[in-house]
């Protein structure tokens, strides 16, 4: 990446997050924007970043590849995801933290050759809570009392997944979305793009039945103890 150059995101700069709430910006991530150099060297900055997903790259491979000289490949289920995505000067933030799309949407790869078919892939919601039910179904445990997740193993299995919202919190600070929309907190309520992670469009006015419907299955959304 010594000589690469980044584009921008379409949301990049503080006058993008101009919208955004006065208590976003008094967190780490507002300062970041600055004391981390995206507003002037961004093309390093994003260097040094990619050298670092580089590196797990690189990690994530030997581990495959000695999964393969152990002959257990093919009946090893391994996940790869994280546990934040990064703004990378979307809104002009730095870092992560705050509940926004570009860092709360994650990578998600699953390899298990001997079940999931090369090349597959979802457009299913996925909650992090998801991959504890997972590992509980997949080692065949049988719990006593409810969890928070859903279990993957049908969309691994090429089946659909049952997940109606995703919920996100930080500090207080929450949303809960599912495939078209989001509603926050302070009770926002947003269209997200499945296309272009951070654009939401703030749905004014009258709703339409369908908005009136997901605005209401949100709102009684329950991320603890309850199956979604």
């Amino acid at each position: 990446y010594a000589d690469k150059t980044f584009t921008k995101p379409v949301n990049y700069g503080r006058q993008a997050g101009e919208h955004l709430s006065r208590q976003s910006k008094q967190g780490r991530q507002y300062e970041r924007f600055e004391s981390w150099n995206y507003d002037k060297d961004y093309d390093n900055v994003m260097r040094r970043y990619h050298q670092q997903i580089y590196g797990v790259d690189v990690a994530v491979g030997m581990i495959r590849d000695a999964l393969e000289a152990n002959g257990v490949a093919n009946n090893t289920v391994v996940i790869f995801t994280s546990d934040n995505g990064f703004l990378c000067g979307s809104h002009g933030y730095g870092s992560k933290v705050l509940p926004y799309e570009e860092s709360t949407r994650v990578p998600l790869i699953v390899s298990w050759p001997s079940v999931i078919r090369p090349e597959s892939h979802t457009n299913s919601m996925i909650d992090m809570t998801d991959f504890f039910a997972t590992a509980v179904q997949l080692a065949g445990i049988k719990l006593k009392h409810d969890i928070d997740g859903i279990s993957l193993l049908p969309i691994l299995k090429g089946k659909k997944h049952q997940r109606a919202w995703a919920y996100s919190e930080q500090k207080g600070k929450w949303w809960v979305r599912d495939q078209q929309v989001k509603l926050y907190n302070d009770e926002k309520f947003v269209e997200v793009s499945a296309v272009e992670p951070g654009k939401e469009i703030e749905i004014k006015g009258e709703l339409t039945l369908a908005q009136k419907l997901s605005l209401e299955k949100l709102k009684k959304a329950r991320p603890h103890r309850v199956s979604p």
